[in-house]
């Protein structure tokens, strides 16, 4: 895997590093959220009791 056109976070480091970074950290509080949203709404919180 030497392809040089295409530079991952971790082969170009840098600024690349972290705007990966930033992206990683805004997509796992997606995914939190949208995996705690339903259980707050339908688990913790259920609007039938």
């Amino acid at each position: 895997m030497t392809d040089t056109t295409k530079p991952t976070a971790s082969a170009a480091g840098g600024m690349n590093a972290g705007v990966a970074g930033t992206i990683a950290s805004v997509v796992n509080t997606l995914l939190a959220v949208v995996v705690s949203y339903p259980l707050l709404k339908f688990w913790i919180m259920p609007k039938n009791k």
